[in-house]
């Protein structure tokens, strides 16, 4: 069987012309990752799009493992080879970008942006994405996403 590897853009940018609407996105994520636990063989790709089946549900590498049936540390390096992050990183990522697409694209509160992305507390999302972008939630929806 031919594995082919690619590494996938972020969560938002891949599934942006789905729906704006992050409920029905995430549902159509979970449709096109059912194929594969039907299948029972995992590639990067394919852990990959688990991650990005459901931003909202804690993924931890435990979980992962017993999914794919891979052992932990196969699995991170097959993570690392796919994406260059680390398991944590990339999940971060993705969330991080889905809340900018988020902020940008809906109305939303930070609140409810937070829960979306798989964030208990509006505090933790705020931190987390002002390390990654640089500015506060609010400053940039304010800003248009556009760095002053």
């Amino acid at each position: 069987m031919l594995q082919i590897f690619v590494q996938i853009p972020v969560a938002s940018a891949v599934y942006r012309g789905v729906s704006t609407q992050p409920e029905l996105r995430n549902c159509e994520r979970n449709q096109n990752f059912s194929q594969f636990l039907s299948v029972g063989v995992f590639t990067g790709h394919e852990v990959i799009q688990y991650i990005q089946s459901d931003l909202t549900k804690k993924i931890t590498l435990p979980d992962l493992a017993k999914l794919t049936g891979l052992s932990h540390s196969y699995l991170l390096r097959l993570i690392k080879k796919e994406t260059g992050s680390s398991l944590v990183n990339l999940v971060d990522s993705y969330r991080m970008e889905e809340g900018k697409y988020l902020l940008l694209n809906s109305d939303y509160s930070i609140m409810q942006i937070a829960e979306l992305t798989g964030f208990n507390y509006q505090y933790h999302f705020a931190l987390r994405f002002k390390k990654y972008t640089g500015m506060t939630p609010t400053t940039f929806r304010l800003s248009g996403g556009v760095k002053t």
